[in-house]
């Protein structure tokens, strides 16, 4: 968390003696090194304006208005306020007055303040999640370009053989392509759903849960930060289970291309056994 040590202008009313003045200050900037160190070794980040709004202040009303401003601008997007001391003067009633306003929480303690939960991720660890990120990235999409051209070419395949087939006198007869033909049209294309499709759509879904990952964990842990682009992504494939599409004929009026290659894959692959049985098989028994 981002969190404003206030309460650093605050001293107890003391004659003016400069000795006095100067042992008050010492004991303040004192209490404020401790409460930086303190929330540093918590995982916070501290911040302490007074250093350089105090060496503007007394020099004119609209340069105060204007500091003030300044000041209630930066508790505006911290995450916590901590006074070092009570507020016992103007100014850091104000500041309390304003957190109060803002809903910002307010504490007193250094020990009430929780230990920061996120982890510490260097530049270079930063660097590494945007070079795995954009690999996985590359990897998802050119794995499934791979799928479809190799789909592309064992379907040519499979086309190739009836065209030749239909030409030739050995796989052409007088009551059509010959029972040889038929069985091997088929299997170039559940090579290609069996060795091809599912393996490597398996490797898209481990992609796609690994970017899913990196999104949420740099999200977490850097502030601002929100991918989302595989989140959503994943999401909205995997949010329903298969019984349940199943169920709801989602298969049917809102298919998915999984479901659609999988069915397709399925059919030519009853077609093919149903072929081999006919052809072959049946004779036997």
């Amino acid at each position: 968390m981002l969190i404003y040590i206030a309460g650093t202008h605050s001293s107890k009313p003391v004659r003016h003696i400069q000795i006095t003045k100067d042992k008050a200050h010492e004991e303040n900037s004192k209490k404020v090194q401790a409460a930086i160190i303190a929330l540093t070794k918590k995982g916070h980040i501290p911040l302490v304006p007074y250093p350089t709004l105090q060496q503007f202040k007394g020099t004119d009303k609209v340069v105060e208005t204007l500091l003030k401003e300044t000041r209630n601008s930066w508790l505006k997007n911290c995450d916590a306020v901590y006074f070092v001391q009570p507020t016992i003067d103007e100014e850091a009633e104000s500041e309390r007055l304003y957190a109060i306003d803002k809903g910002i929480p307010i504490y007193y303690n250094i020990n009430a303040i929780p230990d920061s939960n996120a982890p510490k991720l260097s530049t270079d660890a930063f660097k590494a999640y945007l070079v795995e990120y954009e690999q996985c990235m590359q990897n998802y999409r050119h794995t499934f370009a791979t799928i479809w051209q190799a789909g592309a070419l064992f379907a040519a395949i499979s086309a190739g053989i009836i065209a030749f087939a239909s030409s030739s006198p050995i796989g052409h007869t007088s009551s059509g392509l010959s029972p040889l033909i038929l069985v091997l049209v088929p299997i170039p294309i559940i090579f290609w759903y069996l060795g091809i499709y599912r393996p490597m759509n398996r490797y898209c879904e481990q992609d796609n849960d690994r970017l899913v990952q990196i999104e949420e964990f740099l999200s977490s842990i850097i502030p601002g930060l929100d991918m989302r682009h595989m989140r959503v992504l994943s999401s909205s494939r995997k949010g329903e289970t298969f019984a349940k599409r199943l169920l709801s004929f989602k298969w049917l009026f809102k298919p998915r291309v999984v479901e659609i290659v999988s069915i397709f894959g399925i059919i030519i692959i009853i077609i093919e056994i149903y072929l081999i049985w006919v052809y072959y098989l049946s004779h036997w028994l």
